[in-house]
């Protein structure tokens, strides 16, 4: 899913606050399903506050 823009007014208006900006990186980098980047594992994964992850099957935590 990318997506460009005609400029950097267009970009700022589109991404106009946080939480546009985490769904958009969601659906870029889970576009095949959710997986943890330490250990590989699809569909474990579940949100913790300030937009970190953790995978239930290592219990490591990451970001986007």
């Amino acid at each position: 899913m990318k997506k460009e823009f005609k400029s950097l007014i267009d970009f700022l208006k589109y991404f106009r606050n946080e939480d546009i900006c985490t769904q958009y990186l969601e659906k870029t980098r889970f576009r095949n399903g959710e997986f943890c980047p330490h250990c590989g594992t699809h569909g474990k994964i579940y949100r913790l506050q300030n937009h970190n992850y953790k995978c239930s099957s290592c219990h490591k935590v990451f970001t986007m």
